[in-house]
């Protein structure tokens, strides 16, 4: 009973893991497997690749056989290992948490924080060079034979070698116990290196030259251009105007000519997804979730999915420089990383609810929406919007940026729970003005100013919401809901400015935090393990409690059945006595009334 509990505790430590990991985990299992095999070859472990389709983990292990004499070996010999995947996070448990490889097996499939067992198939199975036949440790490998099967292989391959003699004059000089060759071939290798030297030196001044003149050359070119287009003298053919080099540009010029080269039909508008594409694709020193922010802060997309990139391209360059000065500043301050198992743990309840309101919204919002699964993106933005409880509009806006769009400018709803997790995990992965309460001081005071307020005024608790849905912060109504709780009030319900931004700034870092946030993920797994591991204890201690009090029924009634049994023995020996006194009185009375018979005759 102690060891099912034991083995029930493990808490689910496989749940956090990452390929490296496993991969790491595969690499020193293998090590010491292999020691066990064979102690005459010397061995190395590499990785080959991941199969994330079936779940496997390909190894390669080359065997060799070096000496002090010949360090370099004439013939190695290549083992191919194929792990199954929940065999690593099982074995990776085991090593987390102390215990052995087969308690946590057996708790398979009576905890559900334990990675499952998904087929019958051997966990471990290797082959020998490019053999068809495959082994497994236990089963199709006789003990002793992995060495004879290497033996083998690299006798082949030197017998193979001699014949054709394919070693090189490096490899002879190492393999040779005589000396005079390795002296021969330093000495060769020596001039070589001198020879070698002098002319990568000629060849980099040649180069040096080159590039010199090449640069003068150009510099020249670039200077005459700028005299032109100054003096107004010279012609600049379209071409010629639109290859000038970038730096020379102003950034609304670049993007002006970007977009007006992709207007075919010269509209002056394009689709949400041909404006993400090119900015995608543009080198603008930017990530991607920066170019998201930069859609939600500049582009204006109309019902039908378009924007109009002229007004786009006045209002995108302050807004790129401001990201490019956010993130060099947070360029070294977040290190960690939150995954996607770590928010489906802290947000699991609000995806889901999320989820199942929505779909009855977008299925409802379009006939052919419950078919097709798809909806236009002025619908989708409309049933964002129906939602002002549960979505912020920082929210919804980045939620279009994030909505995967077709060529016809329909959106797959159905994606919309992989879009709030990714919301979700980025959010705090790319916290850049979150965490910075300088920048976040600066953005909240410029939301009051917009609004016509201070630090010293005072405005009523409802107003509050509205200025953090103006910001540029990434905040959920949850989060609102929580930084407006923390406000303290009057009676007449106004609060304090200077209060609001306190709290602010003392909060939302903390929301933002990656580490934090992981570890809190990692408490609710524990958590989540304990519980499960709890119930399962329970449910056997009432399974076993249910036995016992039916086995304590038996022996009572047993028990009662044997002393009712003893009861009448004990009341049978007792009548005895008195059945047979009461025989003789009868007796002598008998006796006495035939006496007194004969003496009357």
């Amino acid at each position: 009973m102690e060891t099912v509990k034991e083995a029930l505790a493990i808490p689910r430590l496989t749940l956090l893991a990452s390929a490296d990991s496993l991969v790491q985990t595969g690499r020193t299992y293998l090590a010491d497997l292999v020691k066990n095999y064979t102690s005459k070859y010397e061995y190395s472990v590499q990785f080959v690749e991941r199969n994330p389709a079936d779940d496997l983990f390909l190894f390669r292990v080359t065997f060799s056989s070096p000496t002090p004499e010949k360090p370099v070996p004439e013939a190695e010999a290549h083992v191919h290992f194929q792990l199954k995947g929940w065999f690593l996070k099982n074995l990776r448990t085991s090593q987390l948490t102390g215990r052995d490889l087969q308690d946590v097996e057996a708790a398979v499939g009576k905890s559900p924080l334990i990675a499952e067992k998904p087929d019958k198939e051997p966990p471990i199975v290797f082959w020998f060079e490019s053999q068809n036949l495959k082994h497994t440790p236990e089963r199709t490998l006789a003990p002793g034979k992995f060495q004879r099967w290497i033996d083998r292989i690299v006798q082949d391959k030197l017998r193979l070698r001699r014949q054709n003699t394919m070693r090189t004059a490096f490899e002879i000089s190492r393999m040779n116990v005589d000396g005079a060759p390795i002296a021969q071939l330093l000495h060769e290798q020596k001039i070589a290196c001198i020879l070698d030297e002098k002319s990568a030196e000629y060849e980099a001044q040649s180069n040096a030259r080159r590039e010199a003149l090449t640069a003068a050359a150009t510099e020249a070119a670039r200077q005459k251009e700028r005299e032109a287009r100054q003096s107004g003298r010279g012609i600049l053919t379209p071409r010629m105007l639109f290859e000038v080099p970038q730096e020379d540009l102003p950034l609304e010029q670049v993007l002006e000519k970007v977009f007006h080269a992709a207007d075919e039909d010269k509209e002056g508008k394009l689709s949400h997804k041909e404006v993400a594409d090119l900015l995608l694709a543009s080198p603008l020193g930017l990530q991607r979730w920066d170019l998201l922010l930069l859609l939600a802060a500049a582009a204006h997309e109309d019902r039908q999915g378009y924007i109009r990139y002229q007004d786009f391209v006045q209002q995108a360059p302050g807004v790129i420089r401001t990201l490019r000065e956010r993130r060099k500043v947070s360029a070294s301050t977040n290190q960690c990383h939150v995954t996607d198992e770590a928010v489906q743990l802290c947000y699991r309840d609000e995806l889901e609810d999320s989820w199942r309101i929505m779909r009855d919204i977008f299925e409802a919002a379009d006939p052919s929406a419950a078919t097709t699964g798809k909806l236009p993106r002025g619908l989708l933005l409309d049933c964002l919007r129906s939602r002002p409880e549960r979505f912020s509009s920082m929210e919804v806006t980045l939620l279009m940026q994030l909505a995967p769009t077709g060529d016809n400018g329909c959106v797959a709803f159905h994606s919309f729970p992989s879009m709030l997790r990714i919301l979700r995990r980025e959010s705090i992965n790319n916290a850049v003005l979150e965490t910075d309460k300088n920048a976040l001081r600066e953005e909240i005071l410029l939301a009051l100013h917009k609004m016509g307020c201070s630090e010293e005024s005072c405005l009523p608790l409802w107003l509050f919401r509205e200025i953090l849905g103006s910001t540029q912060l990434c905040l959920s109504r949850m989060q609102m809901h929580a930084l407006l709780c923390m406000l303290v009030f009057d009676r007449f319900g106004l609060v304090h400015c200077a209060q609001f931004v306190e709290v602010v700034c003392a909060v939302v870092p903390q929301l933002f935090d990656c580490s934090a946030f992981m570890a809190r993920a990692e408490n609710i797994a524990k958590e989540a393990a304990d519980a499960a591991a709890r119930a399962e204890i329970e449910e056997l201690q009432g399974l076993t409690g249910g036995k016992s009090r039916r086995k304590q029924s038996t022996k009572e009634n047993e028990t009662y059945k044997v002393d009712g049994l003893d009861d009448s023995e004990q009341v049978r020996k007792m009548e005895m006595p008195k059945r047979q006194k009461h025989s003789t009185e009868k007796g002598k009375k008998a006796f006495r009334r035939q006496d007194a018979r004969a003496s009357r005759i």
